[in-house]
């Protein structure tokens, strides 16, 4: 039975979900949390591992920007620190991410206690650049950014292509998620825990219980289905305006990646593929059950259109096979 805490933010939503985050780490009795460095700040890297709370000062899971998916790093750190409990903060497509690599390449589950955290949207590398420059800080920016999550966003017409076709944006599937989409942030947030188990281990301050029928949750379903159906609406235009150029099937989609060239810079950047790689049979062909596995795991986080050096629509081509599996296969 799962259970749904309204969390008080007294006006300061960063500083309350860092300290959610905090309870978490000290009630669960965790060795250190997996975040993506730039929730950081830290373009030095694609990944960061906190080992003292007090870095949670510094840490915003709502900076819009995104250059890697964080997922595929979870099952070598577990391998890397084979003793004590880790955390991950994951965004809703890197936690679909997780699932998937938990099918691909099991790794120790119970090791690991994921927070996954309602994601308002991520900008393009340039668009992000200048849009920083503008708000004069990174945190700044978030800020704008966390403004508009009563209504679900801002700016989504320039979001990333991946963002914009998300096929949910609502933290789901782990062990704690944080909700603020369609939420009042500078007044209250949502904490829900699946598991039972887990729910008893965590006290968190300075909230209520809530049940189904609260208002918070209705007006967080309402503006999830609102963000749901604009994101339906961004995928039915993309397959009317690539429905020409878009492959047919599982032996074309292959054909592409088989022509495309020899970088491998959208496989490398996709996290399903850290733990089942495509490679090339001696003839240079990509096995087709191989590539159809991929297409059906795929976790729409658009790592690999970030990576692609030709600016193929590989977010847009992808969703839509995606949602067409039935018919390719």
């Amino acid at each position: 039975m799962e259970t749904t805490w309204a969390i008080n933010t007294h006006g300061d939503p960063l500083g309350a979900l860092a300290r959610l985050v905090e309870t978490v780490w000290s009630e669960a009795g965790l060795s250190g949390v997996l975040v993506s460095s730039d929730t950081m700040d830290n373009p030095q890297a694609t990944e960061f591992i906190l080992e003292q709370p007090e870095q949670l000062k510094k840490f915003n899971p709502f900076r819009p920007a995104m250059r890697a998916n964080t997922a595929a790093f979870v099952p070598g750190i577990l391998r890397e620190k084979p003793v004590g409990r880790y955390g991950a903060v994951l965004r809703p497509c890197e936690m679909r991410a997780l699932r998937q690599l938990e099918r691909l390449e099991p790794f120790p589950r119970q090791r690991l206690v994921t927070i996954c955290v309602d994601c308002l949207g991520t900008f393009p590398a340039s668009d992000l650049e200048w849009r920083t420059r503008r708000r004069g800080s990174p945190d700044e920016l978030a800020k704008e950014t966390l403004r508009f999550a009563r209504q679900g966003g801002i700016s989504v017409d320039r979001y990333r292509p991946a963002c914009q076709l998300c096929r949910s944006s609502g933290a789901a599937g782990a062990d704690v998620n944080i909700w603020v989409l369609g939420l009042p942030v500078r007044q209250v947030m949502l904490v829900n825990i699946p598991h039972q188990e887990l729910a008893s281990e965590l006290h968190f301050s300075d909230s209520r219980r809530v049940e189904a029928e609260d208002e918070l949750l209705k007006m967080r379903q309402r503006v999830l289905e609102r963000v749901s159906l604009r994101n339906q609406h961004s995928r039915d235009r993309f397959f009317r305006e690539l429905v020409d150029s878009i492959p047919a099937s599982v032996e074309a989609i292959a054909e592409l990646l088989e022509n495309c060239g020899e970088c491998r810079a959208c496989l490398e950047a996709c996290p399903i593929c850290s733990a089942a790689p495509l490679e090339r049979e001696a003839d240079g062909r990509y096995d087709r059950h191989k590539i159809a596995q991929w297409l059906a795991a795929c976790a729409g986080c658009g790592m690999c259109e970030q990576a692609c050096v030709k600016n193929i629509p590989l977010s847009a081509v992808f969703s839509v096979i995606h949602e067409h599996m039935h018919v390719l296969m």
